[in-house]
C-alpha cells in the first residue's frame, strides 16, 4: 500500500504510516483526507536515500565481513605471524585480544545494520558508535604493534604516525559527513 500523503511504501495493515505519521486506517474504506495539524516532511520517498541504502546493503556488510577477515587473521596468526612471533613474542597476545575486538565489531556491524534498516531512533548513533569503535581499534592495535616493534628494528615511526594520522582524519571526516546525512533524516529514525 503506498501512504496517500507521501507516497511511501507501507504495509497493507498499516494504521499509521511510519514515515509521516499520517492515519492511514481509514484509507481502505474512505477518500484521503489531509490532516491539517500535520507538517508536510521530508520523506524518503522525497529525499534521496541513495547513501542510507549503500550503508544498510552494502557497506555494513562488507565492514562486518572485513573485521570478521581481520579477527580470524589476528586469532589463527595469518600465514606469516610465526616468524614475528618468534621475534615479538608480546605481539601474540595483542593479535589475540585484538581478534576477539574485531570479531564482536563484526556482530556490532550487523546490529547497527537492521537498527537502521528498521528506522530505529539509536540506528544513527549506533552508526557513529561503530565507526568510532572501528577506528580506535584500529588505531590502537597500530600503536601497540607498533611500540613493540620499533624500538627492536628499523621501521620509520614517522610514517607509520603519519598513517595513523591519515587514517584518523580520513574516518572523522565520513563520520561527519554521515553525521550531517543522518541530521537531515532524523524526523524518519522514530521508532
Amino acid at each position: 500500500m503506498t501512504c496517500p500523503y507521501c507516497n511511501a511504501d507501507i504495509p497493507n495493515d498499516a494504521e499509521t504510516c511510519k514515515f509521516c505519521r499520517a492515519d492511514v486506517s481509514a484509507e481502505k474504506t474512505q477518500a484521503p483526507a489531509i490532516p491539517e495539524a500535520a507538517p508536510l516532511q521530508e520523506t524518503p520517498s522525497r529525499m534521496g536515500m541513495k547513501w542510507f541504502k549503500l550503508q544498510i546493503y552494502f557497506l555494513l556488510f562488507a565492514d562486518a565481513l572485513s573485521a570478521i577477515a581481520n579477527g580470524i587473521m589476528n586469532l589463527t596468526g595469518g600465514a606469516s605471524r610465526g616468524e614475528i612471533y618468534s621475534d615479538f613474542g608480546t605481539l601474540k597476545p595483542v593479535d589475540m585480544v585484538f581478534g576477539v575486538i574485531a570479531l564482536g565489531l563484526a556482530v556490532f556491524c550487523i546490529v547497527t545494520r537492521f537498527q537502521l534498516a528498521e528506522f530505529k531512533k539509536n540506528g544513527p548513533k549506533l552508526f557513529y558508535l561503530l565507526q568510532l569503535a572501528m577506528l580506535v581499534r584500529s588505531c590502537a592495535y597500530e600503536i601497540i604493534g607498533l611500540a613493540i616493534i620499533a624500538p627492536t628494528t628499523d621501521v620509520s615511526v614517522f610514517l607509520s604516525v603519519k598513517d595513523i594520522l591519515i587514517s584518523v582524519v580520513t574516518m572523522l571526516i565520513y563520520i561527519v559527513i554521515n553525521w550531517i546525512y543522518f541530521d537531515r533524516r532524523r524526523h524518519l529514525f522514530e521508532n
